[in-house]
């Protein structure tokens, strides 16, 4: 099996990813948008706290839960999570946890009122993930994380006013889906919404210490078997 250098980012057909040496502890793979995939953002922060690891990083800035944003296929995660499992499997033949934190683009004014639709792609995501692992005879544990919280409609731009009410809507939610499907859950919108105007950039994106918190939470819950 070749080495690969420590979350060196590549693209490949719109996708970002990254991994590092084969022979660490856990495969993780995450699925996320452009807080995961920020030179500085939650994926990078988890890799710091989990240097042994291989992180094999999917999340592209747009990325949906199963919209097609801007009217792009390639950022919606629902048609793409066949080929995010398929660069995982193919780069280190294994996958031992994944990490899905979606839902900010979801949010946006031109999907306002599609929220449970955004909660059914969710459940279908989820279930395509698990049976697709389980086709390549993976076994992997998922991690479901809330999107974080929006600035007040008045900070925000167009594109994104009402957002913080959708993304506290799908946070709640999500807590029921969670244990329904049996996975871990992460609730960042609780944790981060009492400081959130000191831990965002523009009122959507975080800060890098906003990053570190999200990534603390997300380790601590692959702790738990």
């Amino acid at each position: 099996m070749s080495s690969f250098k420590r979350f060196i980012p590549f693209i490949l057909l719109g996708v970002v990813f990254s991994c590092s040496s084969p022979d660490s502890k856990r495969v993780i793979l995450t699925v996320g948008d452009s807080n995961g995939a920020a030179e500085y953002g939650w994926v990078y922060q988890l890799q710091q706290l989990r240097p042994d690891d291989v992180i094999i990083n999917t999340a592209i800035s747009g990325n949906t839960i199963g919209f097609d944003n801007n009217g792009h296929e390639y950022l919606n995660s629902l048609k793409r999570i066949g080929r995010y499992i398929e660069i995982a499997a193919d780069s280190v033949q294994r996958v031992d946890e994944m990490v899905i934190l979606l839902g900010t683009n979801d949010c946006k004014s031109v999907f306002r009122g599609r929220e449970n639709e955004a909660l059914q792609n969710l459940a279908q995501l989820i279930g395509d993930a698990q049976q697709l692992l389980t086709e390549r005879n993976l076994e992997t544990s998922l991690t479901l994380v809330t999107p974080p919280p929006f600035s007040p409609d008045s900070l925000l731009s167009d594109k994104y006013k009402g957002g913080d009410a959708c993304a506290a809507y799908l946070a709640e939610q999500m807590a029921f889906l969670a244990e329904e499907q049996e996975v871990r859950f992460v609730n960042i919108y609780s944790s981060l919404k009492p400081d959130f105007s000191t831990l965002n950039t523009d009122g959507v994106h975080l800060t890098a210490e906003g990053h570190k918190r999200v990534a603390e939470q997300i380790n601590e819950a692959l702790r738990i078997p």
